[in-house]
Protein backbone atom coordinates (compact mmCIF):
# COMPACT_ATOMS: atom_id res chain seq x y z
CA UNK A 1 0.00 0.00 0.00
CA UNK A 2 2.78 2.14 0.57
CA UNK A 3 4.16 1.34 -2.44
CA UNK A 4 1.01 2.69 -4.19
CA UNK A 5 0.53 5.70 -2.16
CA UNK A 6 4.48 6.50 -3.21
CA UNK A 7 4.12 5.85 -6.59
CA UNK A 8 0.72 6.77 -7.21
CA UNK A 9 0.49 8.60 -10.57
CA UNK A 10 3.05 6.34 -12.44
CA UNK A 11 -0.01 3.94 -11.53
CA UNK A 12 -2.42 5.86 -12.76
CA UNK A 13 -0.51 6.58 -15.90
CA UNK A 14 -0.04 2.66 -16.38
CA UNK A 15 -3.70 2.07 -16.11
CA UNK A 16 -4.51 4.98 -18.76
CA UNK A 17 -2.07 3.16 -21.10
CA UNK A 18 -4.26 0.16 -20.29
CA UNK A 19 -7.25 1.69 -20.83
CA UNK A 20 -6.51 3.02 -24.54
CA UNK A 21 -5.22 -0.08 -25.51
CA UNK A 22 -8.49 -1.47 -24.45
CA UNK A 23 -10.75 1.19 -26.10
CA UNK A 24 -9.02 0.72 -29.35
CA UNK A 25 -11.28 -3.12 -28.96
CA UNK A 26 -14.20 -1.58 -26.97
CA UNK A 27 -14.54 2.06 -28.26
CA UNK A 28 -18.41 2.63 -27.32
CA UNK A 29 -16.74 2.17 -23.57
CA UNK A 30 -14.68 6.07 -24.17
CA UNK A 31 -18.95 7.28 -24.60
CA UNK A 32 -19.63 6.24 -21.16
CA UNK A 33 -16.15 7.59 -19.89
CA UNK A 34 -16.74 10.73 -21.02
CA UNK A 35 -20.65 10.84 -19.94
CA UNK A 36 -19.67 8.93 -16.21
CA UNK A 37 -16.84 11.77 -15.84
CA UNK A 38 -19.00 14.79 -16.95
CA UNK A 39 -21.90 13.90 -14.92
CA UNK A 40 -19.72 12.84 -11.55
CA UNK A 41 -17.73 15.94 -11.95
CA UNK A 42 -21.08 17.94 -12.28
CA UNK A 43 -23.24 16.78 -9.39
CA UNK A 44 -19.90 16.57 -7.20
CA UNK A 45 -19.27 20.55 -8.30
CA UNK A 46 -22.96 21.15 -7.40
CA UNK A 47 -22.41 18.88 -4.09
CA UNK A 48 -19.62 20.82 -3.33
CA UNK A 49 -20.34 24.16 -4.15
CA UNK A 50 -16.93 23.74 -5.82
CA UNK A 51 -15.13 22.99 -2.87
CA UNK A 52 -11.54 22.75 -4.41
CA UNK A 53 -12.37 24.12 -7.98
CA UNK A 54 -13.34 20.51 -8.86
CA UNK A 55 -15.02 22.09 -11.95
CA UNK A 56 -11.78 23.12 -13.41
CA UNK A 57 -9.84 19.99 -12.62
CA UNK A 58 -12.60 18.31 -14.45
CA UNK A 59 -12.74 20.12 -16.89
CA UNK A 60 -8.69 19.95 -17.97
CA UNK A 61 -9.35 16.24 -17.93
CA UNK A 62 -12.40 16.11 -20.30
CA UNK A 63 -10.81 18.54 -22.80
CA UNK A 64 -7.60 16.17 -22.74
CA UNK A 65 -10.35 13.47 -22.82
CA UNK A 66 -11.51 14.54 -26.01
CA UNK A 67 -9.40 13.29 -29.10
CA UNK A 68 -9.39 9.62 -27.77
CA UNK A 69 -13.23 10.47 -27.80
CA UNK A 70 -13.07 11.33 -31.24
CA UNK A 71 -10.61 8.58 -32.83
CA UNK A 72 -12.34 5.73 -31.45
CA UNK A 73 -15.71 7.02 -33.20
CA UNK A 74 -16.92 6.93 -29.34
CA UNK A 75 -20.71 7.83 -31.05
CA UNK A 76 -20.68 11.35 -28.59
CA UNK A 77 -21.61 14.60 -30.47
CA UNK A 78 -18.88 16.08 -32.14
CA UNK A 79 -19.05 19.37 -29.77
CA UNK A 80 -19.97 17.66 -26.20
CA UNK A 81 -16.76 18.34 -24.85
CA UNK A 82 -17.07 21.91 -25.41
CA UNK A 83 -20.71 22.59 -24.47
CA UNK A 84 -19.59 20.10 -21.39
CA UNK A 85 -16.66 22.10 -20.60
CA UNK A 86 -18.49 25.34 -20.63
CA UNK A 87 -21.54 23.91 -18.81
CA UNK A 88 -19.47 22.30 -15.60
CA UNK A 89 -17.32 25.92 -15.64
CA UNK A 90 -19.94 28.07 -16.07
CA UNK A 91 -22.12 26.00 -13.27
CA UNK A 92 -18.57 26.52 -10.92
CA UNK A 93 -18.83 29.50 -11.24
CA UNK A 94 -22.43 30.33 -10.53
CA UNK A 95 -22.52 27.59 -7.16
CA UNK A 96 -18.83 29.13 -5.54
CA UNK A 97 -19.05 30.86 -2.67
CA UNK A 98 -16.13 33.08 -3.66
CA UNK A 99 -15.88 35.64 -5.78
CA UNK A 100 -13.14 36.37 -8.04
CA UNK A 101 -11.83 39.21 -10.55
CA UNK A 102 -14.08 39.01 -13.90
CA UNK A 103 -12.13 38.98 -17.22
CA UNK A 104 -14.43 41.39 -19.13
CA UNK A 105 -12.59 41.83 -22.47
CA UNK A 106 -12.93 37.65 -22.97
CA UNK A 107 -16.83 38.05 -22.77
CA UNK A 108 -16.31 41.28 -24.96
CA UNK A 109 -14.18 38.91 -27.25
CA UNK A 110 -17.26 36.30 -27.15
CA UNK A 111 -19.81 38.70 -27.87
CA UNK A 112 -18.39 40.49 -30.70
CA UNK A 113 -18.62 37.25 -32.46
CA UNK A 114 -21.68 35.58 -31.22
CA UNK A 115 -24.04 39.02 -31.68
CA UNK A 116 -23.33 40.02 -35.30
CA UNK A 117 -23.00 36.60 -36.61
CA UNK A 118 -26.20 36.17 -35.13
CA UNK A 119 -27.15 38.67 -37.26
CA UNK A 120 -26.17 37.52 -39.97
CA UNK A 121 -26.62 34.12 -40.04
CA UNK A 122 -30.18 34.56 -39.62
CA UNK A 123 -30.31 36.33 -42.61
CA UNK A 124 -28.42 33.21 -44.92
CA UNK A 125 -30.08 30.44 -43.05
CA UNK A 126 -33.58 29.11 -42.00
CA UNK A 127 -33.66 28.66 -38.48
CA UNK A 128 -32.11 25.12 -37.74
CA UNK A 129 -29.50 25.88 -40.19
CA UNK A 130 -28.58 29.17 -38.20
CA UNK A 131 -28.39 27.25 -35.34
CA UNK A 132 -26.21 24.84 -36.60
CA UNK A 133 -23.72 27.11 -38.18
CA UNK A 134 -23.28 29.33 -34.92
CA UNK A 135 -23.38 26.28 -32.93
CA UNK A 136 -19.94 24.30 -34.60
CA UNK A 137 -18.01 27.39 -35.49
CA UNK A 138 -18.62 30.11 -31.85
CA UNK A 139 -18.36 26.05 -29.52
CA UNK A 140 -14.71 26.66 -29.51
CA UNK A 141 -14.79 30.56 -28.65
CA UNK A 142 -17.33 29.98 -25.94
CA UNK A 143 -15.04 27.41 -24.31
CA UNK A 144 -12.41 29.49 -24.35
CA UNK A 145 -14.53 32.38 -23.04
CA UNK A 146 -15.90 30.20 -20.09
CA UNK A 147 -12.35 28.62 -19.63
CA UNK A 148 -11.01 32.15 -18.77
CA UNK A 149 -13.76 33.59 -16.97
CA UNK A 150 -13.56 30.32 -14.67
CA UNK A 151 -9.65 30.26 -14.12
CA UNK A 152 -8.71 33.95 -14.25
CA UNK A 153 -6.99 34.90 -11.75
CA UNK A 154 -7.73 31.56 -9.73
CA UNK A 155 -5.52 30.82 -6.60
CA UNK A 156 -3.37 28.10 -7.23
CA UNK A 157 -0.20 26.55 -5.53
CA UNK A 158 2.47 24.40 -7.06
CA UNK A 159 0.32 21.15 -5.79
CA UNK A 160 -2.56 22.29 -7.51
CA UNK A 161 -0.44 22.96 -10.98
CA UNK A 162 0.94 19.26 -10.60
CA UNK A 163 -2.70 18.18 -9.92
CA UNK A 164 -4.29 19.62 -12.96
CA UNK A 165 -0.74 19.20 -15.24
CA UNK A 166 -1.61 14.87 -14.04
CA UNK A 167 -5.51 15.51 -15.24
CA UNK A 168 -4.48 16.82 -18.67
CA UNK A 169 -1.75 14.09 -19.06
CA UNK A 170 -3.48 10.87 -18.21
CA UNK A 171 -6.17 10.99 -21.29
CA UNK A 172 -3.09 11.86 -23.81
CA UNK A 173 -1.07 8.65 -22.10
CA UNK A 174 -4.42 7.06 -22.91
CA UNK A 175 -4.75 8.38 -26.29
CA UNK A 176 -0.63 6.20 -26.43
CA UNK A 177 -2.21 3.38 -25.79
CA UNK A 178 -5.10 3.67 -28.27
CA UNK A 179 -2.34 4.78 -31.11
CA UNK A 180 -0.03 1.67 -30.25
CA UNK A 181 -2.79 -0.59 -30.02
CA UNK A 182 -4.82 0.47 -33.60
CA UNK A 183 -1.79 1.56 -35.76
CA UNK A 184 0.01 -0.80 -37.80
CA UNK A 185 3.61 -1.48 -37.40
CA UNK A 186 5.36 1.02 -37.89
CA UNK A 187 7.14 -0.89 -41.13
CA UNK A 188 3.65 -1.58 -42.71
CA UNK A 189 2.80 1.96 -43.10
CA UNK A 190 2.91 3.76 -46.48
CA UNK A 191 4.38 6.98 -45.14
CA UNK A 192 4.48 9.90 -48.38
CA UNK A 193 5.13 13.56 -48.03
CA UNK A 194 2.15 14.22 -46.39
CA UNK A 195 0.50 13.88 -43.02
CA UNK A 196 0.02 10.24 -42.32
CA UNK A 197 -3.31 8.83 -40.97
CA UNK A 198 -2.40 5.37 -40.33
CA UNK A 199 -0.05 6.54 -37.76
CA UNK A 200 -2.46 8.98 -36.37
CA UNK A 201 -5.08 5.90 -35.44
CA UNK A 202 -6.96 6.94 -38.64
CA UNK A 203 -7.98 9.90 -37.26
CA UNK A 204 -6.20 13.87 -37.87
CA UNK A 205 -3.01 13.78 -37.29
CA UNK A 206 -2.26 17.39 -36.81
CA UNK A 207 -4.78 17.21 -33.89
CA UNK A 208 -3.35 14.08 -32.75
CA UNK A 209 0.31 15.65 -33.12
CA UNK A 210 -0.96 18.71 -31.21
CA UNK A 211 -2.59 17.01 -28.27
CA UNK A 212 0.85 14.97 -28.21
CA UNK A 213 2.73 18.12 -28.35
CA UNK A 214 0.85 19.74 -25.09
CA UNK A 215 1.94 16.73 -23.29
CA UNK A 216 5.39 17.57 -24.48
CA UNK A 217 5.19 21.38 -23.41
CA UNK A 218 3.61 19.91 -19.55
CA UNK A 219 6.90 17.48 -19.41
CA UNK A 220 9.41 19.88 -20.29
CA UNK A 221 8.10 22.48 -18.37
CA UNK A 222 7.68 20.25 -15.32
CA UNK A 223 11.10 19.54 -16.36
CA UNK A 224 12.41 23.16 -15.97
CA UNK A 225 10.97 23.69 -13.01
CA UNK A 226 11.11 20.85 -10.98
CA UNK A 227 7.10 20.35 -10.93
CA UNK A 228 7.19 16.71 -9.22
CA UNK A 229 4.88 15.09 -11.95
CA UNK A 230 6.42 11.86 -11.19
CA UNK A 231 8.33 10.16 -7.86
CA UNK A 232 10.14 8.15 -10.89
CA UNK A 233 12.53 9.87 -13.13
CA UNK A 234 12.68 7.31 -15.55
CA UNK A 235 9.21 7.65 -15.99
CA UNK A 236 9.34 10.99 -17.17
CA UNK A 237 11.85 10.28 -19.94
CA UNK A 238 10.04 7.36 -20.72
CA UNK A 239 6.70 9.05 -21.36
CA UNK A 240 8.87 12.08 -23.10
CA UNK A 241 10.18 9.17 -25.45
CA UNK A 242 7.17 8.08 -26.14
CA UNK A 243 4.92 10.89 -26.97
CA UNK A 244 7.91 12.16 -28.97
CA UNK A 245 8.27 9.05 -30.68
CA UNK A 246 4.40 9.03 -31.38
CA UNK A 247 3.96 12.32 -32.43
CA UNK A 248 6.51 12.39 -34.89
CA UNK A 249 4.51 9.35 -36.82
CA UNK A 250 2.36 11.70 -37.75
CA UNK A 251 4.25 13.03 -40.09
CA UNK A 252 1.97 16.45 -38.74
CA UNK A 253 4.51 19.77 -39.60
CA UNK A 254 1.96 22.08 -37.56
CA UNK A 255 1.15 19.74 -34.42
CA UNK A 256 4.90 19.13 -33.17
CA UNK A 257 6.69 22.39 -34.83
CA UNK A 258 4.22 24.51 -32.09
CA UNK A 259 5.36 22.79 -28.91
CA UNK A 260 8.95 23.34 -29.95
CA UNK A 261 8.25 27.05 -30.84
CA UNK A 262 6.30 27.24 -27.79
CA UNK A 263 9.37 25.64 -25.80
CA UNK A 264 12.05 27.60 -27.29
CA UNK A 265 9.84 31.07 -26.55
CA UNK A 266 10.02 30.16 -22.92
CA UNK A 267 13.55 29.05 -22.90
CA UNK A 268 14.18 32.34 -24.08
CA UNK A 269 12.24 34.57 -22.00
CA UNK A 270 13.67 32.20 -18.80
CA UNK A 271 17.13 32.70 -19.91
CA UNK A 272 16.79 36.51 -20.00
CA UNK A 273 15.13 36.61 -16.60
CA UNK A 274 17.93 34.76 -15.23
CA UNK A 275 21.05 36.25 -17.61
CA UNK A 276 22.49 37.08 -13.77
CA UNK A 277 23.08 33.87 -12.75
CA UNK A 278 25.11 31.63 -14.64
CA UNK A 279 24.60 28.22 -12.58
CA UNK A 280 20.86 29.06 -13.37
CA UNK A 281 21.21 28.74 -16.77
CA UNK A 282 24.43 25.69 -17.10
CA UNK A 283 21.59 23.84 -15.35
CA UNK A 284 18.55 24.66 -17.34
CA UNK A 285 20.76 24.28 -20.45
CA UNK A 286 22.20 20.74 -19.60
CA UNK A 287 18.36 19.87 -19.11
CA UNK A 288 17.80 20.99 -22.68
CA UNK A 289 20.53 19.36 -23.94
CA UNK A 290 19.42 15.95 -22.61
CA UNK A 291 15.69 16.57 -23.74
CA UNK A 292 17.21 17.79 -27.44
CA UNK A 293 19.62 14.44 -27.35
CA UNK A 294 16.81 12.03 -26.74
CA UNK A 295 14.27 13.86 -29.56
CA UNK A 296 17.39 13.76 -32.14
CA UNK A 297 17.81 9.78 -31.24
CA UNK A 298 14.08 9.79 -31.87
CA UNK A 299 13.82 11.65 -34.92
CA UNK A 300 16.88 9.73 -36.81
CA UNK A 301 15.05 6.17 -35.71
CA UNK A 302 12.05 7.07 -37.33
CA UNK A 303 13.40 9.20 -40.48
CA UNK A 304 15.81 5.60 -41.30
CA UNK A 305 12.65 3.97 -41.00
CA UNK A 306 10.96 5.83 -42.91
CA UNK A 307 13.34 6.24 -45.95
CA UNK A 308 14.37 9.74 -44.91
CA UNK A 309 10.94 10.99 -45.95
CA UNK A 310 10.68 12.55 -42.31
CA UNK A 311 13.55 14.29 -42.79
CA UNK A 312 11.77 15.48 -46.53
CA UNK A 313 8.65 16.21 -44.63
CA UNK A 314 10.06 18.49 -42.14
CA UNK A 315 12.25 20.32 -44.44
CA UNK A 316 10.33 20.87 -47.26
CA UNK A 317 12.81 19.58 -49.41
CA UNK A 318 12.37 16.93 -51.81
CA UNK A 319 14.60 13.63 -53.11
CA UNK A 320 15.45 15.68 -56.10
CA UNK A 321 16.74 18.54 -54.02
CA UNK A 322 13.84 20.93 -55.62
CA UNK A 323 12.07 22.72 -52.34
CA UNK A 324 8.13 23.02 -51.80
CA UNK A 325 7.25 26.55 -51.56
CA UNK A 326 5.46 28.23 -48.48
CA UNK A 327 1.75 27.65 -50.15
CA UNK A 328 2.18 23.68 -50.23
CA UNK A 329 4.18 23.74 -47.47
CA UNK A 330 1.29 25.10 -45.85
CA UNK A 331 -0.84 22.37 -47.20
CA UNK A 332 -3.38 25.02 -48.43
CA UNK A 333 -3.41 27.20 -45.56
CA UNK A 334 -1.88 29.97 -46.84
CA UNK A 335 -4.28 30.63 -49.77
CA UNK A 336 -6.81 29.59 -46.96
CA UNK A 337 -6.16 32.71 -45.41
CA UNK A 338 -5.23 34.92 -48.41
CA UNK A 339 -9.02 33.84 -49.50
CA UNK A 340 -10.05 35.00 -46.38
CA UNK A 341 -8.86 38.36 -46.20
CA UNK A 342 -9.96 39.26 -49.59
CA UNK A 343 -13.46 38.05 -48.26
CA UNK A 344 -13.40 40.17 -45.54
CA UNK A 345 -11.80 43.20 -47.57
CA UNK A 346 -15.41 42.78 -49.28
CA UNK A 347 -17.62 42.33 -46.22
CA UNK A 348 -15.57 44.56 -43.60
CA UNK A 349 -18.53 45.67 -40.90
CA UNK A 350 -19.96 42.51 -40.34
CA UNK A 351 -18.28 39.90 -42.84
CA UNK A 352 -20.22 37.33 -44.14
CA UNK A 353 -21.57 35.31 -40.79
CA UNK A 354 -20.81 31.83 -39.21
CA UNK A 355 -19.94 29.16 -41.46
CA UNK A 356 -20.63 30.99 -45.09
CA UNK A 357 -16.56 31.64 -45.07
CA UNK A 358 -16.16 27.99 -46.67
CA UNK A 359 -19.02 29.21 -49.52
CA UNK A 360 -17.28 32.60 -50.24
CA UNK A 361 -13.55 31.29 -50.14
CA UNK A 362 -15.01 28.55 -52.97
CA UNK A 363 -16.56 31.59 -54.47
CA UNK A 364 -13.08 33.26 -54.62
CA UNK A 365 -11.33 30.32 -56.49
CA UNK A 366 -10.74 27.97 -53.70
CA UNK A 367 -10.56 24.65 -54.82
CA UNK A 368 -13.11 23.06 -52.63
CA UNK A 369 -15.65 23.79 -49.85
CA UNK A 370 -12.98 23.54 -47.00
CA UNK A 371 -14.28 24.42 -43.15
CA UNK A 372 -12.08 26.91 -41.66
CA UNK A 373 -8.51 26.08 -40.72
CA UNK A 374 -7.39 29.27 -39.79
CA UNK A 375 -9.07 30.94 -36.60
CA UNK A 376 -7.81 34.58 -36.93
CA UNK A 377 -8.63 34.67 -40.83
CA UNK A 378 -11.98 32.97 -40.36
CA UNK A 379 -12.90 35.81 -37.37
CA UNK A 380 -11.88 38.03 -40.02
CA UNK A 381 -13.99 37.06 -43.21
CA UNK A 382 -17.00 35.65 -41.37
CA UNK A 383 -17.22 38.66 -38.27
CA UNK A 384 -15.57 41.50 -40.02
CA UNK A 385 -14.74 44.15 -37.71
CA UNK A 386 -16.31 42.78 -34.61
CA UNK A 387 -14.34 39.99 -35.67
CA UNK A 388 -10.92 41.69 -35.84
CA UNK A 389 -12.04 43.39 -32.30
CA UNK A 390 -12.54 39.81 -30.83
CA UNK A 391 -8.60 38.98 -32.95
CA UNK A 392 -7.34 42.07 -30.58
CA UNK A 393 -8.57 40.77 -27.53
CA UNK A 394 -7.71 37.41 -27.71
CA UNK A 395 -4.19 38.96 -28.74
CA UNK A 396 -3.28 41.66 -26.09
CA UNK A 397 -5.26 40.72 -23.28
CA UNK A 398 -2.61 37.83 -22.36
CA UNK A 399 0.40 40.38 -23.04
CA UNK A 400 -1.34 43.13 -20.09
CA UNK A 401 -1.46 39.84 -18.04
CA UNK A 402 1.79 38.73 -18.72
CA UNK A 403 2.92 42.14 -17.25
CA UNK A 404 1.59 41.69 -14.25
CA UNK A 405 2.90 39.12 -12.98
CA UNK A 406 6.04 38.88 -11.59
CA UNK A 407 7.35 35.32 -11.00
CA UNK A 408 9.00 33.56 -13.50
CA UNK A 409 6.69 30.13 -13.10
CA UNK A 410 3.40 31.95 -13.32
CA UNK A 411 4.31 34.46 -16.63
CA UNK A 412 6.11 30.95 -18.34
CA UNK A 413 2.94 28.88 -17.81
CA UNK A 414 0.64 31.75 -19.50
CA UNK A 415 3.23 31.88 -22.35
CA UNK A 416 2.90 28.12 -22.67
CA UNK A 417 -1.18 28.07 -22.32
CA UNK A 418 -1.57 30.84 -24.53
CA UNK A 419 1.04 30.35 -27.55
CA UNK A 420 -0.35 26.52 -27.22
CA UNK A 421 -3.74 27.48 -28.20
CA UNK A 422 -2.79 30.50 -30.58
CA UNK A 423 -0.55 28.47 -32.55
CA UNK A 424 -2.98 25.56 -32.74
CA UNK A 425 -5.63 28.10 -33.92
CA UNK A 426 -3.09 28.42 -37.11
CA UNK A 427 -3.64 25.24 -38.65
CA UNK A 428 -6.70 23.25 -36.85
CA UNK A 429 -8.81 26.39 -35.94
CA UNK A 430 -10.82 25.62 -32.74
CA UNK A 431 -11.70 22.16 -33.49
CA UNK A 432 -10.59 20.75 -29.88
CA UNK A 433 -11.54 21.64 -26.41
CA UNK A 434 -7.93 21.16 -25.17
CA UNK A 435 -6.60 24.46 -26.05
CA UNK A 436 -9.15 26.56 -25.38
CA UNK A 437 -9.18 25.03 -21.94
CA UNK A 438 -5.47 26.00 -21.75
CA UNK A 439 -6.05 29.66 -23.17
CA UNK A 440 -8.23 29.71 -20.13
CA UNK A 441 -5.93 27.87 -16.98
CA UNK A 442 -2.79 29.90 -18.18
CA UNK A 443 -4.48 33.05 -16.25
CA UNK A 444 -4.54 31.38 -13.05
CA UNK A 445 -2.30 32.90 -10.29
CA UNK A 446 0.25 30.97 -8.25
CA UNK A 447 0.71 31.23 -4.78
CA UNK A 448 4.30 30.09 -4.61
CA UNK A 449 7.48 32.23 -4.01
CA UNK A 450 10.04 32.70 -6.96
CA UNK A 451 12.67 30.42 -4.56
CA UNK A 452 10.41 27.66 -4.61
CA UNK A 453 11.00 27.44 -8.51
CA UNK A 454 14.63 27.60 -8.36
Amino acid sequence: MTLFRSYRFEWQTGLHLLLGVAVASFPAAVAVWVLGWWLGALVQTVRTRNAGGIAGFAAVYLGSLELLARMSQSGLPHEFAKYGISVLLLTGMLVERNKRPFAYPILLYFLCLLLPGMWMAAHFFSLSEAIDQISFNLSGPLCLCLATLYYFQRRFDLQDLARAMRFCLLPIVAALGFLSAKSPDISQISFTFSANFEASGGYGPNQVASVIGLGLLLLVFAFIFKIPLFRSRLMLYALLGLLTYRGLLTFSRGGMIAPLVVAGLMLLIYYYHHRSSLRRIWTTLLSVMALTALTWVIFQQINTATGNRLYYRFSGERPTGVRIGLGKYSSGRLEIMMKDFSVFLENPILGVGPGMGKYKRFEHGYRNLAAAHIEPSRMLSEHGLPGLLALTILLFFPMVEYFRRKEMTEKLWLVMGVFFCLLFMTHSATRLAIPMVMYGISFIRLKSSESENS
